[in-house]
Parts: C-alpha cells; sequence; structure tokens
C-alpha cells in the first residue's frame, strides 16, 4: 500500500490559487447574487412539498427543484454495470450531498440523523433508519425496509467526506453483512476552472458548505458502475469490505489507507487547536503592554521559552499570577538549552498596568530574585485570605478549622 499520509487525504483550503484564485474573484459577486436566488427558490421549494406532500407527482419535481438550485449535473459511466436488482449500493464519499446526485440516478435512499420533515425526506433522497440508535437498530431498519420497500440503500462506508484525489479511507465492515451482495460505486465532483472551489474542506460547516453550494455555477458529479460484488460464503466482513475499498479505489486511480472517520476527527481538532494557538501566539507581540510584562516575567525565569510567557501573560494580565503558574506546573514548557541573556534594566520597557503586582525592578541575583518572588507570593495569598475573611465575615478561628 503506497504511503499516504492523513493530512493529504483533505482539503484545508477551499479557494483556488494563482490565477484561478483572480478568476474565482471575479466571478465572485455573480456567484453571491446567484446564491441568493437559489436560496429563495430553495426555501419556496420546501415550503411547496410541506403543503402538497400528499401529491406523489411532486417528487419528481421538487428533486429536480433541489438539484438545480444546488447546481447539481449527474454523470453515469459503465452504465452497462448497473444493476437495478442490487439492494445495497456503496460508495466512496466526497461531498455532504453525495445521496442527492446517486438518488438522482438510482432511486436509493441514505439514512441520516437529521430531523426533517416526512416530504423533504423523500424530496432529498434520505431516510430515518435508526442511525441515531447505533449499529444493530440500523441493520435491523435496513432489512426490514428491503423487505418492504424496492428501493435500495445508499451507504458511505468511509463515514467521512475526502478529496477523492489520494485515498480513500478505511471501510467500515457493518454494511456488507446485510445482504449477500452490493453494487459498489465511485464518485467524484468537480467545478468548472472559474470557480474551483472545494466542495468540501476539513473542519468546515454543514452551512459553510451549502453557502458555497449555492454559489458555485454547479457542481458535476460523476458515478462510475463497478460490477456487482457477491460476498463469498466463507468471507468475512472485514475481508469483504477491504476487497470492495480496493474495487472502488482502482476505479478512481488512488489507494486505500488504514485511516478512519475517527482519525479525520482527531485531525479536524487538533487542526482547530493549532489554528487557535497562533492565533493567540501572535496577538501579544502585538501589545507593547503584554510584551514589557513577558520581559519581566523573562528575568525571573530566563530558561522559558517566551512564547509560552506571552500567551499566560495574555491571559492572567499579571506577572506574579504567570510566574506562579510557571513555577507551579500549570504552564507546561520545553527548557530552552541555552537560557536567554538576562535583559537590560526596563527602563525603557513598557509601563506595566497598575495591579500588576510587580516592582519596578528585580535583585540582580538568581537568589536574591526568587527570595523576592517569595516574598510577594506570600504576601499576596495572605491578601487573599485577608480578603475572604473580611468578604464572609469570618474569624481566624472559622478559618483554621476550615484548614483541618
Amino acid at each position: 500500500m503506497a504511503t499516504v499520509t492523513l493530512k493529504s487525504l483533505f482539503n484545508e483550503n477551499r479557494f483556488p490559487r494563482g490565477l484561478s484564485l483572480i478568476i474565482f474573484l471575479l466571478y465572485f459577486p455573480f456567484g453571491v447574487l446567484l446564491a441568493c436566488v437559489r436560496l429563495l427558490v430553495l426555501v419556496q421549494a420546501c415550503l411547496l412539498a410541506s403543503a402538497l406532500s400528499e401529491v406523489p407527482v411532486l417528487k419528481s419535481y421538487i428533486l429536480l427543484c433541489v438539484c438545480q438550485v444546488l447546481g447539481i449535473v449527474v454523470q453515469e459511466e459503465d452504465v452497462s454495470h448497473k444493476n437495478t436488482q442490487a439492494r445495497i449500493l456503496v460508495s466512496n464519499h466526497v461531498t455532504r450531498y453525495d445521496q442527492l446526485p446517486l438518488h438522482v440516478a438510482t432511486g436509493c435512499v441514505t439514512p441520516h440523523a437529521w430531523e426533517l420533515p416526512s416530504c423533504l425526506d423523500w424530496a432529498l433522497g434520505v431516510k430515518d433508519l435508526s442511525l441515531r440508535h447505533g449499529r444493530e437498530a440500523l441493520v435491523s431498519a435496513v432489512r426490514g425496509h428491503l423487505s418492504k420497500d424496492p428501493r435500495p440503500v445508499l451507504f458511505h462506508p468511509e463515514g467521512a467526506t475526502t478529496s477523492g484525489r489520494r485515498g480513500l479511507l478505511r471501510f467500515s465492515t457493518w454494511p456488507f453483512g446485510i445482504v449477500g451482495s452490493v453494487q459498489p460505486v465511485a464518485l467524484t465532483a468537480h467545478r468548472p476552472v472559474f470557480a474551483s472551489l472545494a466542495p468540501s474542506v476539513v473542519g468546515a460547516s454543514h452551512l459553510a458548505d451549502l453557502l458555497w453550494f449555492l454559489c458555485a455555477p454547479y457542481t458535476v458529479f460523476t458515478i462510475r458502475y463497478l460490477p456487482l460484488m457477491q460476498r463469498a460464503g466463507d468471507e468475512t466482513e472485514a475481508q469483504s469490505s477491504s476487497r470492495v475499498a480496493e474495487a472502488v479505489a482502482q476505479r478512481l486511480k488512488v489507494v486505500c489507507t488504514n485511516y478512519t472517520s475517527a482519525d479525520k476527527a482527531e485531525f479536524e481538532k487538533r487542526l482547530q487547536l493549532d489554528r487557535s494557538t497562533t492565533a493567540g501566539r501572535a496577538a501579544p507581540r502585538t501589545d507593547p503592554v503584554l510584551q514589557g510584562m513577558a520581559d519581566r516575567v523573562a528575568e525571573v525565569l530566563p530558561d522559558v521559552p517566551l512564547d509560552v510567557i506571552l500567551r499566560d501573560v495574555g491571559r492572567t494580565q499579571s506577572v506574579d499570577a504567570t510566574i506562579a503558574n510557571i513555577l507551579d506546573g500549570v504552564v507546561p514548557y520545553t527548557p530552552l538549552r541555552t537560557p536567554r541573556s538576562t535583559p537590560a534594566p526596563a527602563a525603557s520597557a513598557a509601563p506595566v498596568p497598575e495591579g500588576a503586582g510587580a516592582s519596578s525592578s528585580f535583585p540582580r541575583s538568581a537568589q536574591d530574585r526568587m527570595q523576592s518572588f517569595q516574598f510577594r507570593k506570600a504576601r499576596l495569598i495572605e491578601t487573599a485570605r485577608r480578603k475572604y475573611i473580611e468578604k464572609h465575615n469570618l474569624t481566624m478561628a472559622d478559618v483554621a478549622d476550615f484548614a483541618c
């Protein structure tokens, strides 16, 4: 299996680069206008579906309207492999709206966990099949559906969207134990060069994907059918899922990976944390007051990285509180291999706000600085204790009993 990193499986940036970005910026005003018009049409279609949900002829109309609103264009390839008797379809997952083109092409339904009116369920090609209640309830509901409804059920075994260009997430095994055969489908999505927005972006919300769908001129979904795949008698669900995944990956000219949807969720958390940390690091450096306070902390603790100090000073707004946090282990850090030299006297440093708790100068030796810090720390604790006693009208005996 080719080596593919988890990061390379997803789009982190929705917008194109270079000349394509310039072209998109020229198109963008028209895209905003198009999104507004489409949003109005979509709302009207939903209202119409709710008012006339008992009229069967509306199904095809509403579905066509929804696809037109979202700019969905469906193309089918390898139609000779399309099996109308297939009961389970499995497809890779490239956008949050993959069920729409597949529903248009095959009439399938997709399990979902949304709270939607029944009229919108069949208009969007989705169905409540107890997805929220776990695997056993879902499998039971799917079997019940297949026993009385001719429409096949579509599954995305990856469990999360990818870019579809480098590799597939590992397929879940449970869809392959429902019936003896499945219809594999390889799905791709692309947009025109002048609006080549990524259909899905790691960390993006459902609303963001929908708005950019409305803004894009159109999105072409290409459905490539693979031959119906039977599960061998001695084949496990895991073996069957791996075999189908390999077939889909080969058709898409990508590779299978061992990454799962849970790995993607963890990657999204790390990405959001890194972005927030980067933003947090940049803010204090632009504030001369916080920079001055951080420099004073650095005089006492020269082996602590400055960015660590800046982040905590930005949170505490206090020199003494940050020093205490670092010494008490509240703020983790990796000590500098070579401690920074003690800065020049802070006469030109930015002034420390009143109440910061720092004196105007620090002793020269490290031992004297530590003694001074311990004294000021004890004084702060004593002040806090006295204020607490005064606030709650306590006596020293009460405090002693509480401490015991």
